[in-house]
């Protein structure tokens, strides 16, 4: 009876998740080029977006700092199926907070990114449409690459 109910649970739990992520969102599409080091936190962020549209995950995780993409690679949410970069609205000067602490270097890269597919998360519906995306773009020389640390709303 106990082994029925386990069955029973990890269907439901296989067939949850293809409704909520089906499985065509976790495929990469494309190869994205990681831009050189001297690219500017603009450039990197715009790659970044690509990357993440085309869902490269090696890509993504070369534009990211070592803490960003263990955070990325343990939380395991895909994200919706394809986005592009509207407009970047410019960079500026960010004082150091958690995600960036340690580094020399800290700019914040303003965005408007959209979602061009309405996808599901733990419950969560995402529409299509435009959304604001502030990046965290860090280093410590300017020899080195720009780094993703964090991103938010």
């Amino acid at each position: 009876m106990t082994a029925a109910v386990l069955v029973a649970v990890a269907f439901g739990l296989v067939v949850g998740a293809e409704v909520f992520v089906p499985r065509w969102q976790l495929r990469q599409t494309g190869h994205v080029t990681v831009p050189p080091a001297s690219a500017s936190p603009e450039a990197v962020v715009r790659a970044y977006i690509r990357a993440d549209d085309a869902h490269d995950e090696r890509a993504s995780r070369a534009m990211e700092t070592p803490r960003f993409a263990r955070q990325e690679s343990q939380a395991n949410e895909p994200g919706p199926a394809h986005l592009r970069i509207l407009r970047v609205f410019g960079t500026f000067p960010e004082p150091a907070a958690d995600a960036s602490a340690g580094y020399a270097q800290v700019q914040r890269v303003m965005t408007d990114i959209e979602i061009t597919d309405t996808w599901s998360i733990f419950g969560s519906r995402f529409d299509p449409g435009p959304e604001p995306r502030d990046f965290t773009m860090v280093r410590d020389r300017d020899s080195e690459p720009w780094r993703v640390a964090e991103f938010g709303i």
